[in-house]
Formats: structure tokens, C-alpha cells, sequence
């Protein structure tokens, strides 16, 4: 988190195997792309999440 203050940048925990703020990082990004792009109407393009898949099981020894 200092690293991310220091850079004045968003910081987000997730986790790739539990999918844990996964979606809240990617929103967070598209909305702060949104708003860079158009400031002055952030709200003319819509970010929805889509809903996904279930999490698949890894047949990779290392990543389970």
C-alpha cells in the first residue's frame, strides 16, 4: 500500500484463485478509464458486470 500512495494509485487486493475483488479491480479500472476519456460526463458510457463463469479447478499441481 505505501508503494500506491506513493505513486498517488489505486491499490486492490485480489486473488486469482479464490477470483476474490477480481471484478471490483477490473471496474475500478473501467470507470477510471471512463471518467480520464470524457471528464466532463463520466455517465455516458455504462461499465456492467457480466455474470461468470464458476471458477474452474486447475490441473496444475503448483497452482492448487
Amino acid at each position: 500500500m505505501r508503494l500506491a500512495r506513493e505513486y498517488q494509485v489505486a491499490f486492490m487486493e485480489t486473488s486469482a484463485k479464490t477470483g476474490l475483488n477480481v471484478e471490483a479491480a477490473f471496474a475500478h479500472v473501467a470507470r477510471s478509464l471512463v471518467a480520464k476519456a470524457n471528464p466532463t460526463d463520466p455517465s455516458r458510457l455504462a461499465v456492467r458486470a457480466q455474470p461468470t463463469e464458476e471458477p474452474r479447478i486447475s490441473t496444475c499441481p503448483q497452482c492448487s
